[in-house]
Order: C-alpha cells, then structure tokens, then sequence
C-alpha cells in the first residue's frame, strides 16, 4: 500500500466516525425531543400548572442538561475526527501531486459562503445544544410557575 491509499484509507475512517457522532448526537436529540414533547403533554391534560408537576418539570430540566451537554460532547468527538481527516487529507494532497484536493475544497467552500453569507457562520453544533436548552428552559418554567401557583385551577 502506497501513502496515498494509506491517507486515504485514513481519511475516510475518521470521516465515517464523525458521521457515526453525527447520527448518535441526531439520534439522542430526536429520543429526547419525544420524551419531552409527551411531558409537556402529560403536564397540560388538567389545562393547570401546580407543585404536582414539580416531578415532570425536574425531568425536563435533567434531561435538556444532560442532552445539551451531551450534544456539546457529541461535537467535540466530531470536530477530532473531522480535524483528523483534515489532516490526512492535506497529507494525501501532498502524496499526490497535481490533485488539486485542497485548491477544489476552497472553491467549493468560497461557492458555499457567497450562496449562504449569513448562515455560513454559524455553527451548527450551537442549534443542536439550543435543542435541549429549550427542553430545559420548559421544565424551569413549569417548575417556576408550579411552584408560585400560576395556572393553577381555582
């Protein structure tokens, strides 16, 4: 095996691995979303808010921190692998002369930038910790408005 297969070979290893945190990250906040979507349903059948629903709205806010942190964890292990692959694909660049790998990758890039000014940007790894930010933030209000007897029924 020559050095350009072996890059190569690494290369899309560590792409594969940072597609396999992708789907578990895309997984857990799906699993998540459901369970607090079912919550909220659950909390809302009386059409009140009361310290009898202190319980759900504590599950809320462990299970929006725990999904937050670990999708910021999910990003991390993606962001190893896909700098991972960066550098084996600047070694296969360099194990093959005239490819022009990384001169394509710019253009695409640039292509990329000009089309999406604005949401080019932002990181996606910030929406899906926003995701279970929300998940949290509903379970505070609920446990704020239970426990000042807001929307409680007469």
């Amino acid at each position: 095996m020559d050095k350009a297969e072996l890059w190569l070979k690494l290369f899309q290893e560590y792409a594969e691995e940072a597609r396999h945190h992708e789907q578990q990250r895309a997984t857990v906040t799906g699993f998540f979303s459901t369970l607090a979507a079912g919550v909220l349903t659950v909390v809302g059948i009386d059409k009140a808010i009361s310290t009898a629903d202190m319980p759900a709205a504590l599950f809320l806010i462990v299970i929006g921190g725990f999904g937050g942190v670990f999708s910021a964890k999910q990003y991390e292990r993606f962001f190893v692998c896909m700098e991972r692959a960066r550098q084996y694909r600047l070694a296969l660049q360099g194990a093959v002369p005239g490819s022009n790998i990384l001169e394509l990758k710019r253009k695409a890039d640039k292509k990329a930038a000009e089309r999406f000014p604005r949401l080019h940007v932002w990181r996606l790894g910030l929406f899906w910790v926003v995701i279970h930010a929300l998940i949290a933030c509903f379970g505070l209000l609920i446990l704020v408005l239970g426990l000042m007897g807001v929307g409680s029924n007469p």
